[in-house]
């Protein structure tokens, strides 16, 4: 009825931990235990492949949620959820630390990523043109086009999307900014500064 991704991961605690039988069949499910009460290392990644005869168990006009509300309701049914441990990257991107940690690994190419033609990574830089040559770009990094960078700034191990500013002299380094406004002189790093921000 329901297959999840399930993932290996290395520090388990921040995450729901599934246990399956030997046949792959969820038998339980730990909401971030704690260390002591950690039995597998297989995480729920929040992927799912679900039969529409599942959906005929979410209430229409009520908030359902899949690992609180759906999944118990299936064990009481006794209907089959499988976990199926996958290989390759995963990353929980639901707060700002893991989002940049993702962003990063991502440019420093721990997970393939397909740009398009005129995104090229294969130099480690991809930037729009007419950047200032008094810009210093420290690879990897990636500046969309729509994204203002001024004189003599550095971009080092960043992602700067479109409607992004990075004023004069400033240092900008493992970092992401989504249409954030950096001033001139300013030092930013190992953030996330998003749209709207100054």
């Amino acid at each position: 009825m329901v297959t999840m991704a399930l993932y290996s991961h290395s520090e388990p605690l921040p995450y729901g931990t599934v246990l399956t039988d030997k046949n792959g069949r969820v038998i339980s499910f730990i909401e971030k235990t704690s260390w002591e009460r950690v039995v597998t290392d297989l995480v729920n990644t929040g992927i799912y492949m679900i039969s529409p005869e599942v959906l005929e168990l979410i209430p229409p006009d009520a908030p359902f949620d899949f690992a609180r509300d759906l999944f118990p309701l299936m064990a009481q049914l006794d209907l089959d959820i499988v976990g199926v441990p996958m290989q390759g990257y995963w990353c929980d991107i639901g707060n700002s630390k893991s989002y940049l940690c993702c962003c990063l690994d991502a440019i420093d190419g721990k997970l393939k990523i397909i740009p398009a033609e005129t995104n090229s990574l294969s130099s480690g830089i991809y930037t729009p043109p007419n950047l200032p040559d008094s810009v210093r770009l420290i690879p990897p990094c990636i500046i969309c086009e729509g994204a203002l960078i001024k004189r003599d700034a550095v971009i080092g191990r960043s992602v700067i999307h479109t409607g992004s500013r990075v004023g004069a002299n400033s240092r900008v380094v493992n970092y992401v900014i989504d249409g954030a406004n950096i001033g001139e002189a300013c030092i930013i790093s190992g953030t996330v500064v998003c749209r709207g921000a100054v």
